[in-house]
């Protein structure tokens, strides 16, 4: 076996073969020794922004004799990376759980116990961020903690450098998800993924995806576990609280797991350990349930801001054109009433409205709707039936495919018996789902949903455009019957 020596901080070191299997996070691992220390490895890290982290995270927990920890035994520099030299951990928690032999209680309690400690001692000072199985390994009987390399010290602001998006779907927080701070309430939840996983021996989210695991942490509950004792399920049901100040701290997980294999003896303390149990289920499902609400008013706030993006450059032209090709028109921009934009012309009228969000709670549609907007033509006067012009709805929604979001066009009519001055007219989401429940007596649609082609509406614009121009030459008439296109099978069911 072929050998190369490398000069570090302390000693010189003779690099040895390659250990795929045991790399993990950032780096190539390989054995290392010197004369004294025959059992080590050596983490090789290219030099990147945020690749000392490590380097500087692992000789501070050194200085600080830190518990639990995998220790750092040299460092340096070499042929353009950064080196770590750390002792041979003889497996990782990852290896352990893919062994035949099942994890009993005592050891599952002795694992957890050793990761909590290293935990207490981290919490002071550094956050990992990424704790896992392939990241916790078994040096002297103990399990240890290892690997910080998107770790960071616990005072400190998250940086660009800190590989902020570099953490394990399955056992990422909430608050990673959603690019929050992590803390050391952070750890505690993967600690609690963790702890189910080799309690129950699977996962509380299985995935698969990346969007799938987001979902499944952002707004769901685990199922409640059933292996081990009352008292432990109820430790890890709280590390997975969605809120991290509903989490325990590591030293009240440490205090707690030297009871966790023993049930209460008591009839009524195992009453009221039930009772518990079931109170931090209850508890975990308002957390989850509230974070689901959180996440989807936050997903609509950025959908509408992207609604009202692309608003303005479908609209635009529209503008411009009445107010370089009409320079007579008397032109308003975000006149009073709602208008984003108002023209006047031989009497005509052509207005849009500026988007509003549409309530989620007041829709019950077969999709997804954002954002409401408007869009209207009239005439300088009544025609003699009464008509003065028609009003078209404009949606920011998904009524195509679910998840595909874009600006549609549609209109809406009344009951014969019910028909005003505009006709057809426009309605807001929340005044519109009868009309697609297809109920007798009710509003109906008029006009099929039509996705406004951003790259080039020039069909959307030249059409109304054209309405304006009859609108002011006198020429707009009602349409000779509605629908005045067919909308059927123009959105989807469900």
């Amino acid at each position: 076996m072929t050998t190369v020596q490398i000069k570090l901080d302390k000693s010189v070191w003779d690099i040895g073969e390659r250990l795929d299997a045991d790399a993990g996070g950032f780096g190539q691992v390989f054995l290392a020794s010197r004369l004294g220390e025959e059992n080590a490895v050596a983490k090789f890290v290219r030099k990147e922004p945020g690749a000392t982290r490590e380097m500087l995270i692992g000789d501070f927990l050194a200085a600080q004799n830190a518990t639990n920890v995998i220790p750092i035994l040299d460092s340096g520099e070499h042929d353009g990376q950064w080196v770590l030299v750390m002792p041979r951990a003889e497996m990782s928690l990852q290896q352990r759980l893919q062994q035949a032999e099942p994890v009993e209680l005592a050891e599952c309690v002795r694992i957890l116990a050793d990761v909590a400690r290293a935990m207490a001692g981290l919490g002071v000072h550094v956050v990992h961020r990424d704790l896992k199985p392939a990241n916790v390994l078994l040096l002297d009987g103990r399990w240890c903690v290892a690997d910080f390399g998107i770790a960071r010290y616990a005072e400190a602001a998250t940086a660009t450098e800190t590989r902020k998006f570099s953490w394990t779907p399955p056992f990422a927080a909430p608050e990673q998800w959603l690019l929050e701070h992590a803390t050391a309430e952070t750890d505690v939840y993967a600690f609690g993924v963790m702890a189910y996983l080799i309690l129950e021996g699977r996962l509380p989210f299985p995935g698969p995806t990346a969007e799938d695991f987001r979902e499944q942490h952002l707004g769901q509950t685990p199922p409640a576990p059933t292996a081990g004792t009352a008292r432990l399920r109820n430790v890890i049901l709280e590390c997975l609280h969605k809120a991290p100040e509903a989490r325990p701290t590591a030293a009240n997980i440490l205090v707690r797991l030297e009871k966790v294999t023993v049930e209460p003896a008591l009839a009524g303390a195992q009453r009221l350990a039930r009772l518990n149990a079931e109170e931090v289920r209850r508890r975990s499902q308002a957390h989850a349930e509230q974070r689901a609400v959180e996440n989807e008013r936050a997903r609509r706030e950025r959908l509408f801001g992207s609604a009202s993006q692309m608003f303005e450059s479908i609209v635009q032209p529209l503008l411009e054109s009445i107010e370089d090709d009409v320079p007579t028109a008397s032109a308003e921009r975000n006149v009073a009433g709602n208008p984003l934009f108002l023209a006047t012309f031989r009497g005509a009228k052509l207005g849009i409205t500026r988007p509003h969000p549409a309530p989620a709670d007041e829709w019950d549609g077969p999709f997804t709707v954002i954002a409401n907007a408007a869009i209207t033509v009239h005439r300088a006067r009544q025609d003699r039936t009464g008509w003065l012009g028609r009003s078209h709805s404009l949606w920011y929604c998904d009524p195509k495919d679910a998840g595909r979001f874009g600006w549609f066009e549609l209109a809406f009519m009344a009951p014969a018996s019910r028909r005003g001055e505009v006709v057809p007219y426009s309605l807001p989401a929340q005044s519109a789902t009868a009309a697609f429940a297809s109920v007798l007596g009710t509003e109906q649609i008029a006009w099929p949903v039509t996705e406004i082609d951003r790259d080039d509406p020039s069909e959307f614009l030249d059409r109304w455009l054209g309405w304006f121009a009859d609108a002011a030459d006198g020429n707009l008439i009602a349409p000779a019957m509605l629908p005045d296109r067919d909308p059927s099978g123009s959105w989807r069911r469900a």
